[in-house]
């Protein structure tokens, strides 16, 4: 019940299907942390395995022994957590270390009344140098205002303007 079907294929982008989260990303986490111990605001700071489990160290006081870790931050920081030889050599590990990532700024923009959705399924690729694709919240089910949309950009754009100020890279 916290994700919903949105679309089997989007135009212009590969993979599906692609889901909705009515309630926002944070009901994902709430869910899946649901019966778990969190620390919000601790800081893993090296992982070592131990005894069939890991040993954790914290940025605060906390359990540090542990059966399994799951590692959610972008691939080059998990790495950076492993001690030398926590996995082992080979072309996963080679793979895993050439990951890179796009940057990507995100806008949501009102659109009130009037406003143009966006043909179904609602999302699309933007032929545009700034942008990359958009999706209507509205076509999701997700806004209670209106015709909405969320912008990403292009990865060239972002580079470009990540540290710029909202109120100027916005127009």
């Amino acid at each position: 019940g916290v994700l919903r079907p949105w679309a089997d294929r989007l135009p212009g982008l590969d993979g599906g299907p692609y889901f909705a989260v009515p309630a926002g990303m944070r009901a994902v986490v709430e869910h899946l942390a649901a019966g778990l111990d969190v620390l919000p605001g601790a800081r893993v700071l090296r992982l070592d395995p131990a005894d069939g489990g890991w040993q954790v160290g914290l940025s605060v006081p906390g359990p540090e022994a542990v059966d399994a870790v799951v590692l959610t931050p972008p691939v080059p920081q998990a790495l950076d957590l492993l001690p030398p030889g926590a996995l082992p050599d080979g072309p996963t590990l080679d793979a895993l270390r050439g990951v890179s990532y796009a940057r990507c700024l995100t806008m949501m923009a009102v659109l009130g009344e009037g406003g143009e959705p966006v043909p179904a399924p609602g999302g699309m690729v933007v032929p545009h140098p700034a942008m990359w694709w958009l999706a209507d919240n509205a076509a999701k089910g997700l806004s209670g205002y209106g015709p909405a949309l969320t912008v990403h950009s292009a990865d060239r754009f972002a580079r470009m303007n990540y540290y710029t100020p909202d109120h100027v890279r916005g127009r």
